[in-house]
């Protein structure tokens, strides 16, 4: 498509974070997910992750080419549109460049042609759940990059780096001033379960160094690399204790879990390079 510029009535809108309560109980959790403490970086770095603009929600997600048509995202980064029982969705989602933050203004980069989304989602509550999933389609020539999953299971300890276009706090999810922004983290895990890969981080920016990272509205559906590969994808998180505490919890559905590796081999022409 013709790039195209666009003026949001506010991003913040966008940012979508799930709220845990004190326990971190994911079935508690509300369906909505920048990463706090995150250093900021240039767009072209990790290039395969894309901010991706709903037009009809005005909201914002991250997502990363796995392929040169193919964007992984969460599957609430959809939630706008209507999925028929195999999980393809109607509607579309635009790539977005942002030209002017203060000012909600982007840039159209490229609209997605199909959507498809793991429609268990839904059926266990549109929540934060382990079937947290798409897939979104767009023109060849759109991806700057791609991303390879991992083939090795996640473990706790395991070092890994978060992308996404986020908050930059947990604590305040209608203070969109800090969304649309690039942003890079790091952490470890800290315990693999239940479809997740789990980790604690901050819940405001401190350093802004990009340690003890976690993730925040807005970046729903981005990336978690682990030795450079694909493991997991955003689904939720938030402030402990009730959205008062210093430490975030982040809820990132793992990729090589059962759920998932059923769905991706259910859409594996969509994945295939």
């Amino acid at each position: 498509m013709k790039m195209k510029r666009i003026l949001l009535s506010s991003l913040f809108s966008a940012t979508s974070l799930l709220a845990l309560n004190a326990c971190g109980n994911q079935d508690t959790a509300t369906s909505e997910q920048k990463i706090t403490n995150g250093k900021v970086i240039a767009n072209n770095d990790y290039p395969s992750v894309v901010m991706l603009y709903d037009a009809k929600m005005g909201a914002i997600c991250t997502g990363t080419f796995v392929t040169e048509t193919t964007v992984i995202a969460a599957a609430h980064c959809t939630m706008s549109g209507e999925t028929d029982s195999q999980g393809n969705v109607d509607g579309s989602l635009l790539i977005v460049n942002v030209i002017d933050l203060a000012a909600g203004e982007v840039q159209a980069i490229a609209e997605s042609t199909s959507m498809v989304r793991n429609p268990l989602w839904e059926q266990n509550g549109k929540n934060v759940n382990k079937w947290d999933l798409s897939l979104i389609t767009f023109p060849k020539g759109t991806a700057q990059a791609v991303s390879d999953f991992a083939t090795a299971k996640p473990k706790a300890n395991d070092a890994l780096t978060i992308v996404g276009y986020g908050l930059n706090q947990s604590k305040n999810l209608f203070d969109g001033s800090s969304a649309g922004i690039k942003r890079v983290g790091a952490n470890k895990v800290a315990d693999v379960a239940d479809g997740f890969i789990q980790f604690k981080g901050q819940s405001a920016t401190t350093t802004a160094d990009g340690t003890k990272s976690s993730a925040s509205g807005g970046d729903s559906g981005g990336p978690l690399f682990i030795g450079g590969k694909l493991a997991g994808v955003t689904s939720g998180g938030g402030a402990d204790w009730f959205g008062l505490g210093s430490s975030s919890t982040s809820l990132y559905v793992d990729l090589s879990s059962a759920e998932s590796r059923a769905f991706l081999s259910a859409h594996s022409d969509l994945i295939a390079k």
